[in-house]
């Protein structure tokens, strides 16, 4: 093993150990599209890394800065109905009682991945009016 390697080894380790360095959240789908309870897709708590993005958005009266809350995952945990699924806008991540928005940078998706595509992340917003 080079050292190259054993290098990547380690910070791979760090890096995708959600366990001891995230936080814990639940995933659910845009509860727009099932307004009853019975059709929510919810999954299972997880946990998540959490970081921040800020973005200049232009707008008719200048530029806005836009600052995301973004949560780090293994895209193997986004599992709603027995399925894995990709985040969509308007979906919703619950942390610690605290409803966050997923939504689209500007000019972007709302997720991405790492370059090996191990870890996704999730841009959102927090909810203002949430209880």
């Amino acid at each position: 093993m080079t050292l190259k390697d054993m290098m990547t080894a380690d910070v791979d380790a760090v890096f995708t150990n959600t366990d001891d360095f995230g936080v814990s959240i639940t995933y659910q789908s845009n509860p727009a599209r099932f307004p009853t309870d019975r059709w929510k897709e919810t999954t299972e708590p997880f946990a998540a890394i959490v970081e921040r993005s800020s973005f200049d958005a232009l707008g008719d009266f200048g530029a806005t800065r836009i600052e995301t809350r973004d949560y780090w995952f293994s895209p193997s945990k986004l599992v709603l109905r027995g399925k894995e699924r990709l985040p969509e806008r308007g979906d919703v991540i619950i942390e610690d009682g605290r409803l966050y928005i997923v939504v689209d940078g500007p000019g972007q998706r709302c997720y991405g991945y790492d370059e090996d595509r191990r870890m996704m992340f999730v841009h959102t917003v927090l909810r203002k009016d949430a209880p």
